[in-house]
């Protein structure tokens, strides 16, 4: 399936939230001459980088930390499984130095993948606490039983307590679990979270804030601030020119695009507008008469 803005948001989030910590990281990893790609990576260099991580929900993470995120709109199946453990599996291959204790495997699934649960026969997930599980990831060939990664793990987004050290997987969760948090980042008005969280759901948060009589900020300054964050092109690919209009006036729109584009650019994109909108008012002139 092709990568969604959700994918996208994702990558960026969690990039951003581990150089936070001067954590080095790699979205879109390839492995194997196949278009296979790796979501994300997180680089431990020592212990100590090991270390900013124990009060998060990555305590476990060693040297290289692959990470895996499925959607609603891309849920977690059986081959799906398979895929992101082969995936691993060529990541390990092609990085000979590194041992299975060097890296570990994060599944981040936005619902309970039941199937893959209960029906691979050879594989048990141990539930660690609710919404955390960790799969013994047993793999029997025609030599040997052999251990792919010895530090697999999947969250359940739907299932996870509301705890500061979850938050940035709770962003992407769904339903009652999603509005549980806006509630409570709202509450504890932690700016971070609220930014992405106007971004990816203006109207839940925006009715948030309503319910708690509290200022909202403009989605004008969600945007400002993701912009200094990641920069103006990688927040506008994840915005729909629909989603812009409808949070913004006219004026504040207007500014917004000048600023982004200049006042040279602007003019000529709508005199090209103005030529494309003549172009066919004259074609329905031409239809009318015949």
């Amino acid at each position: 399936m092709m990568p969604t803005s959700w994918d996208a948001l994702f990558k960026e989030l969690f990039t951003y939230l581990f150089r936070q910590m001067n954590l080095q990281t790699k979205t879109q990893q390839e492995v194997s001459r196949q278009p296979l790609a790796i979501d994300t990576i997180v680089f431990c260099q020592d212990e100590s980088d090991m270390q900013k991580l124990q009060t998060t929900a990555f305590s476990f993470f060693r040297f290289h930390n692959l990470m895996e995120f499925k959607s609603s709109a891309d849920k977690l199946t059986i081959s799906g499984y398979h895929r992101i453990s082969a995936r691993a599996r060529l990541y390990l291959s092609e990085n000979p130095k590194l041992s299975l204790d060097d890296i570990t495997l994060c599944i981040i699934s936005s619902s309970k993948p039941r199937s893959v649960m209960s029906q691979i026969p050879q594989i048990t997930f141990t539930r660690v606490e609710k919404g955390y599980y960790v799969p013994n990831e047993l793999i029997p060939t025609a030599v040997y039983v052999s251990k792919l990664l010895r530090n697999e793990h999947i969250y359940v987004l739907s299932e996870l307590p509301i705890e500061e050290r979850y938050y940035p997987l709770l962003l992407f969760s769904s339903g009652k679990k999603r509005r549980e948090f806006l509630r409570e980042i709202a509450e504890k008005n932690k700016l971070e979270y609220i930014r992405f969280a106007a971004i990816l759901y203006p109207k839940d948060i925006r009715e948030v804030y309503t319910m708690r009589h509290k200022e909202y900020p403009t989605i004008e300054e969600n945007i400002q601030t993701l912009i200094d964050w990641f920069g103006a092109q990688k927040v506008l690919k994840h915005l729909t020119p629909e989603e812009v209009v409808q949070n913004l006036d006219k004026e504040a729109l207007l500014q917004a695009i000048i600023r982004q584009i200049g006042v040279e650019q602007l003019e000529q994109l709508i005199q090209q507008v103005a030529q494309q909108n003549d172009g066919k008012d004259g074609k329905k002139e031409t239809s009318k008469k015949k």
